[in-house]
């Protein structure tokens, strides 16, 4: 008896000291006990309550699914969910309950219940903004697509003009009106590079970029790359060696989208690589997946830079990096258009001793 004693009141400290509102009810509904916290939720007094069904503290909406409630609780012995409840002042309510069957009494049951209304509230809210997070990001990337789309018009009459200008079409240039017509061309093309990766970056985001996949011949799309930068390495003395994987044949990818990947990856590693350096193209096959990696030997990557390294319009602070031109487009565009190809794409750098840019792509077209 001593002990019963003592448990039962071991038990009703815990009762009325619990954070979450307690209520023992019948099984038909009524409420026969409620703790403090109970009282303070629905805004009842405890005799209140007592005269109550549990049931008549449910918005109407619920009240239609207490049947299916029963059920699921006569099939489980137990019922965790949440439902909507109704205050003394009318204020409706999220609430998380929890009912069980107490211990050695079959026809009494005992239900937590927790107020999630400001839980719940929080959740709509951060969804609310998520919506419009987004909505302002398609906004500003269908802008920027039709920007561009307006830009590029009058640059490519720029580019076509001044080049015709340069060939002679209209007379000879001196070499001063040489040197000048040279700057225009070249900045109009600089120019048109940057707003076609403008371009590409706000189709993605919008969702518009579309792939052409293929059965796509590693070795040729290879040597085609490395005949396109080869001039720019030849300025450097830099050296460029493919090493591949004689199993690696063919992946399937869109061929264009994966050369803009590799113009990208082969400038940067030119770029960034000392006179007289070398890069090195390297493709393996890594179970379902094809693998390239561009690795060269220039001034590397330091550890507090390599999280930025494929955010939209970010460059590297470094000092040495500083000096080399970009608009922080490149590697963001490559991480995208990785992706969209279901593959993904990362890098392994130390300062001074070069870095090594590896993706991977699906070497087959994905099963319907």
């Amino acid at each position: 008896e001593e002990k019963l004693i003592r448990n039962e009141k071991k038990y009703r400290s815990l009762f009325e000291q619990s954070n979450d509102a307690v209520f023992i009810i019948r099984s038909d509904g009524r409420i026969i006990d409620i703790n403090k916290r109970a009282c303070m939720m629905m805004g009842y007094t405890k005799d209140q309550l007592q005269n109550m069904s549990f049931f008549d503290l449910l918005i109407p909406s619920e009240k239609e699914k207490i049947d299916e409630y029963l059920a699921q609780f006569t099939a489980n012995g137990s019922i965790h969910g949440e439902t909507k409840a109704i205050t003394s002042k009318d204020v409706c309510i999220d609430v998380e309950i929890n009912a069980t069957v107490l211990e050695d009494h079959d026809d009494t049951v005992q239900v937590l219940a927790r107020d999630i209304t400001d839980r719940k509230l929080a959740e709509e809210n951060l969804l609310q903004a998520k919506i419009a997070a987004e909505t302002s990001s398609r906004t500003k990337s269908e802008f920027l697509a039709n920007m561009s789309h307006e830009l590029r018009t009058p640059l490519n009459s720029i580019i076509g003009f001044s080049d015709a200008l340069m060939e002679g079409y209209f007379g000879e240039l001196d070499p001063k009106q040489t040197r000048y017509i040279q700057n225009i061309s070249n900045s109009g093309k600089h120019l048109l590079n940057l707003i076609n990766d403008i371009l590409d970056i706000s189709k993605v985001e919008a969702g518009k970029m579309k792939l052409f996949p293929e059965s796509t011949n590693i070795d040729s799309l290879l040597d085609e790359m490395v005949s396109l930068v080869q001039p720019l390495a030849a300025k450097k003395e830099i050296i460029i060696n493919v090493s591949r994987d004689p199993e690696l044949q063919t992946m399937f990818a869109d061929k264009a989208k994966i050369k803009q990947v590799l113009y990208n990856l082969l400038g940067n590693a030119i770029k960034f690589t000392h006179r007289g350096g070398r890069v090195i193209i390297r493709t393996n096959i890594n179970g379902n997946m094809a693998q390239i990696s561009v690795i060269d030997t220039g001034i590397g990557i330091s550890p507090q830079d390599m999280n930025r390294l494929f955010r939209p319009f970010t460059q590297l602070d470094s000092s040495v990096a500083r000096r080399y031109e970009g608009t922080g487009l490149g590697l963001a565009l490559v991480k995208e258009l990785i992706e969209l190809h279901g593959g993904h794409i990362w890098v392994e750098s130390e300062v001074g001793k070069g870095s090594n840019f590896t993706f991977e792509i699906p070497l087959k077209k994905a099963a319907n």
